[in-house]
């Protein structure tokens, strides 16, 4: 049986969105030895005006942005991200077990493990990744995570597989 998450409902009550863009989060690129033909992020590619795919660049983004909060009482800011397909497919390397007709299906996408962690300050850059802190409780990950579910920022799929 599952167990209901808790919440703190006055900490809720303060949660505001500030941003639910999917993009990479900063701090979560790594640079790939060895190119697996499935990755995304290995395909050619405009960022910041530079073509950037095998070619040019051999790195994944192994988190995608999510959504940005702010809870008004305490003025702390919080991000929540989800693992990337490439980081998934970078995970499951194995092409016989994983063929690509299968990573690509759309029930792998229930298999990508979402966070929430405290922004501490903004990212010095797109390998940075000392601007975010794991959160203080499970409490507090719980009542996030059910605030985004609630505003359909997250789905039910999503919020049960999150780690």
């Amino acid at each position: 049986m599952e167990e209901a998450p808790r919440l703190d409902p006055e900490f809720l009550s303060s949660l505001e969105v500030l941003d639910t863009t999917e993009r990479p989060m900063p701090g979560s690129w790594v640079q790939k030895k060895s190119v697996d033909p499935r990755l995304e992020g290995l395909k050619p590619m405009w960022f910041q005006g530079q073509a950037v795919g095998p070619g040019e660049v051999r790195e994944i983004a192994l988190y995608t942005h999510i959504a940005t909060l702010r809870h008004k009482k305490s003025g702390k800011v919080f991000v929540a991200f989800k693992e990337s397909m490439d980081a998934l497919l970078d995970r499951q390397q194995d092409p016989v077990k994983y063929p690509s007709w299968l990573m690509h299906h759309p029930v792998k996408k229930t298999e990508l493990q979402i966070h929430i962690y405290q922004v501490v300050r903004r990212p010095a850059d797109r390998y940075d990744r000392s601007w975010i802190a794991p959160l203080e409780s499970d409490i507090v990950f719980d009542t996030i995570a059910w605030f985004l579910l609630r505003k359909g920022i997250l789905t039910e799929e999503m919020f049960s597989r999150s780690a």
